[in-house]
């Protein structure tokens, strides 16, 4: 399975208000919300074991793809 799949089985509601119940967000905090968010799928994607790539090149494409 590829990475981005594998991520993408992150990507829920669930995690969505997690991340948004953590914090006061506005129209102008999108960006930091969303580097919010893709660094809980990552830190839980670890947690389960799944393989990242650690190119940082890599890892922006896919949270680019993500987003």
């Amino acid at each position: 399975m590829s990475v981005y799949r594998t991520l993408l089985t992150y990507v829920n509601e669930n995690r969505f208000n997690a991340v948004y119940l953590k914090d006061v967000w506005t129209k102008k905090d999108m960006g930091r919300f969303l580097k919010a968010y893709m660094e809980d799928i990552f830190k839980d994607a670890g947690k389960d074991g799944a393989v990242l790539p650690e190119d940082e090149k890599i890892l922006r494409h896919v949270s680019k793809k993500l987003n």
